[in-house]
C-alpha cells in the first residue's frame, strides 16, 4: 500500500481483464477436447463433469455473482487434479479462474497462493503470455496484503518473463512490473534504488516511439506519486506541472483529475495550499464525487488540508459533511482511504466521529481480506485519534501491535515502523515513560541513519524528543547536571539543523 500520493492500483479488471474467459475456452478446445478423444471413459466423465462446472461458474460470473461461482470453480479445480498431471495449462487456468474469483469476493489472502501457482505452473507450461499475467496478479495481492518481500520478488519474475515475449504487450507488462518493484522497494526503505530503477523505466518508456502518448504521460505520473511517496514534491511538481497540461485534451475525465490530485498533493507538501486548490478545482466533482470509496476519502482529506491551511471555512464544512456521509458506506474501503489524512481530521474535530469508522474496519471486514499489514494502518490511524483525546493506555497498546506487524520478516514496511516508532515516542513520553520514550527513540534514529525522504525528517523530529526527554530527565530528578543539559541542547540543535535543510531541500 502506498502513502501520501494515491497509485491508480490495477484491481482485478485491470490486472486480467477477461482474459480468464479466453484461457478457459482456449484450455477447453485445446486440452480438455483432445483428451477426451483419446481418455478412458471413466476419464471422459470426469472431463464433462468438469466442463459442466466451469461452464456454470462462467455464468454466475456473468451475472456477478462471484459467491456462488466459487464452488463449481473448486470442484472444476478438484475434477481436473484427478486426472490431469501437473503442471498442465488446464489446471493453471482452473488456479487462475479461481484466484480471480476469490479475489472478486475481497478474499487477498486466499487468492494469492491460487494465483501464484497458476503462474509458476503456466511457466513451466512455457506460457509465458499465462505466466506473466498470473504472476503479476499474485504480485498486487501479495502487495495489498503487505507482503513486501514476496511482492517485490513477483514483480521482479513477472518483469523477466515479460521481457521475453514479442511486441509492446510485452514490454508494457515488463515495465510495470518494474516500477511496481520500485514502489515495493521505497516502502522497504530502499529509496535510492526505488528511484533509479523507476527513472530507468520512465526514460526507456520515453525514449521508445512505439508507445503512446498516453501511457507514456501515466508512466511518468507514477514516477511523481513514488516521488512524492519518498519527500520530493518539488521534483514530482516539476513533472506533473507540463503532464496535466499537455493531458488537457488528450486523456479520460478521470485520469486528469487523478494527475491533478498528484499535482494538489506536491503542491500541499510544499506549502502552497491556495495553488493546490485552484489544480483541484476543475476536477473536483472527479475526485469527491465520482471516484471509487477509498479515493474519494483520500482526495477529500487533500482537499480539507488544503482548505484548512487556506482558513477556507465554507470548503471545510462542506467537505466535513461530504466524508461523513461517505463515512456511512464500506467502513473498511473508507478507513483505508483516510488513514493519510488522519491528523487533518483530528484537527477538524472529526476524530471521535470516525474512530467508530476504524474500529468497525478494523473488527469484521479485515476478517474476509485477511489483510493484517492494513489492521497496522487503522490501528495507527486510531491511536493518533485517541492520544488527541488523551487516552494514551490504548493507543500504547494499538501502536506495539501495529509496530509488530511494519516489523515482520513478511511484510518489512520501514517506512510505516518508523512512523509508528515515532508516534510511540510521543505517546510513551505523553505517558511519563521517560526511559522508554528515550530507548524507542535512539532505535529509531538508528533506523531512520540509513533511509531518506519522510524518514530523514522523521529522525529530525526524534532528535528535537530526544532533546525534551533529556531536559525532562533532568527536571523529574532535580539534578540538572551539565551532561544532560548539553545533550538537550544538542539533540535540539541536530534535529532543527536536520529539519531545516530537509526544508530547503524540499523547496
Amino acid at each position: 500500500m502506498e502513502t501520501r500520493a494515491q497509485n491508480p492500483d490495477p484491481g482485478p479488471e485491470t490486472v486480467l481483464g477477461k482474459r480468464w474467459l479466453l484461457g478457459l475456452a482456449i484450455g477447453i478446445i485445446l486440452v480438455l477436447v483432445p483428451l477426451t478423444i483419446c481418455a478412458s471413459r471413466e476419464q471422459r466423465a470426469v472431463l464433462r463433469r468438469a466442463t459442466a462446472c466451469q461452464e456454470e461458474a462462467r455464468k454466475l460470473r456473468q451475472e456477478k455473482r462471484f459467491v456462488s461461482a466459487e464452488q463449481p470453480l473448486r470442484m472444476a479445480l478438484a475434477l481436473l487434479e484427478k486426472i490431469l498431471a501437473a503442471p498442465h495449462p488446464a489446471l493453471a487456468d482452473a488456479l487462475d479462474a479461481l484466484a480471480l474469483d476469490l479475489w472478486r469476493q475481497g478474499r487477498w489472502r486466499e487468492a494469492l497462493p491460487y494465483a501464484r501457482r497458476s503462474g509458476e505452473m503456466a511457466e513451466a507450461c512455457g506460457s509465458w503470455i499465462k505466466a506473466t499475467q498470473a504472476l503479476e496478479q499474485a504480485a498486487t495481492l501479495a502487495r495489498k496484503l503487505g507482503f513486501a518481500p514476496e511482492a517485490e520478488a513477483l514483480h521482479a519474475r513477472s518483469a523477466a518473463l515479460s521481457g521475453d515475449g514479442p511486441g509492446e504487450f510485452a514490454w508494457h507488462d515488463r515495465d510495470s512490473a518494474r516500477l511496481w518493484t520500485a514502489f515495493v522497494m521505497a516502502s522497504r526503505g530502499r529509496v535510492n534504488e526505488a528511484l533509479a530503477l523507476a527513472r530507468q523505466v520512465v526514460e526507456g518508456v520515453a525514449a521508445d516511439s512505439t508507445r503512446s502518448a498516453s501511457r507514456r504521460r501515466h508512466f511518468q505520473a507514477r514516477l511523481a506519486a513514488l516521488l512524492i511517496n519518498v519527500e520530493q514534491p518539488a521534483r514530482a511538481r516539476e513533472i506533473l506541472g507540463p503532464l496535466l497540461a499537455a493531458s488537457a485534451n488528450h486523456e479520460r475525465r478521470e485520469t486528469r483529475a487523478w494527475f491533478a490530485a498528484l499535482l494538489a498533493v506536491a503542491l500541499v507538501d510544499l506549502g502552497d495550499p491556495v495553488e493546490a486548490l485552484r489544480t483541484t478545482a476543475p476536477h473536483e466533482t472527479s475526485l469527491t464525487t465520482e471516484a471509487n470509496l477509498q479515493d474519494r476519502a483520500y482526495y477529500l482529506g487533500l482537499l480539507a488540508r488544503a482548505a484548512w491551511e487556506t482558513g477556507d471555512v465554507a470548503a471545510l464544512r462542506l467537505l466535513r459533511g461530504k466524508l461523513l456521509a461517505v463515512a456511512e458506506s464500506n467502513a473498511l474501503t473508507v478507513a483505508r482511504g483516510l488513514t493519510d489524512w488522519i491528523d487533518t481530521w483530528i484537527e477538524l474535530g472529526l476524530g471521535a466521529r470516525l474512530e467508530p469508522l476504524l474500529r468497525r474496519a478494523m473488527g469484521e471486514d479485515l476478517a474476509l481480506h485477511g489483510d493484517d499489514l492494513c489492521r497496522g494502518t487503522l490501528g495507527l490511524a486510531l491511536a493518533r485519534v485517541l492520544m488527541a483525546r488523551g487516552e494514551l493506555r490504548e493507543a500504547r497498546s494499538l501502536l506495539d501491535q501495529a509496530l509488530g506487524l511494519f516489523e515482520a520478516a513478511r511484510f518489512d514496511q520501514a517506512l510505516y515502523a518508523l512512523v509508528c516508532r515515532r508516534a510511540l515516542v510521543d505517546c510513551l513520553e505523553r505517558l511519563g515513560d521517560l526511559e522508554g520514550a528515550r530507548r524507542v527513540a535512539l532505535v529509531t534514529l538508528a533506523r531512520a541513519g540509513s533511509i531518506h525522504g519522510r524518514q530523514n525528517r522523521v529522525a529530525g523530529e526524534i532528535l528535537v524528543a530526544l532533546g525534551r526527554i533529556a531536559a525532562a530527565r533532568a527536571d523529574l530528578t532535580g539534578i540538572v547536571s551539565r551532561a544532560d543539559r548539553d545533550e538537550a541542547v544538542r539533540r535540539v540543535r541536530a534535529g532543527v539543523t536536520v529539519l531545516a535543510t530537509l526544508e530547503r531541500a524540499r523547496r
